[in-house]
């Protein structure tokens, strides 16, 4: 394997009087949520896939006391990142496609493709309904092959032993990816 040397311009990020990153969650195609963060000044705001705020706030900065300021300035960022993010997520089940904001605008970032920071948790039991209605694995290859006939939410695919949601069908789940009892 060669080695390569990557480096990446400094950005000075223009925290204390706006966010410093927004961090976007895509499910196929559809923005569930905006997390918007200042990490200069410990405050978050968290954003439905329209641009409206939501309760709650970033697991790191939870309290009231702790909200980002909405401004015009940042409101019109988190409008332009609801714009690209579905554009850069491309056909992903999910992403979240994060970007920095400085005084020169917004900024693309990296991707992740794991939910809550990998922590597993939100402020906000929304979100992750959210994430549960919008993340689709109805039409994603399964170990080389189409699974056609589902139309059942990844997350419920991978949990089996969650609670489930009212009309949970486990014949719409392909015979390899039940459980032994369920037919």
């Amino acid at each position: 394997m060669d080695r390569v040397l990557f480096v990446e311009e400094r950005l000075d990020l223009a925290g204390g009087s706006i966010a410093t990153d927004i961090k976007v969650h895509v499910c196929s195609g559809v923005v569930s949520h905006v997390w918007a963060e200042d990490n200069l000044a410990k405050r978050s705001h968290l954003f439905d896939g329209q641009g409206k705020q939501l309760p709650g706030r970033d697991p790191d900065y939870p309290r009231e006391d702790q909200a980002l300021p909405l401004t015009p300035r940042l409101l019109d960022f988190i409008r332009q990142a609801i714009a690209l993010a579905p554009r850069i997520a491309g056909d992903l089940d999910h992403v979240r496609v994060d970007f920095l904001v400085t005084d020169r605008g917004l900024h693309a970032g990296e991707m992740c493709i794991y939910t809550a920071a990998g922590y597993g948790t939100w402020t906000n039991p929304e979100i992750a309904r959210r994430i549960e209605r919008y993340w689709r694995w109805s039409t994603r290859p399964i170990s080389g092959n189409r699974d056609t006939g589902s139309d059942t939410s990844m997350p419920r695919r991978y949990a089996p032993d969650a609670p489930r949601a009212e009309g949970w069908n486990p014949g719409a789940v392909p015979s390899r990816y039940r459980r032994p009892n369920e037919k």
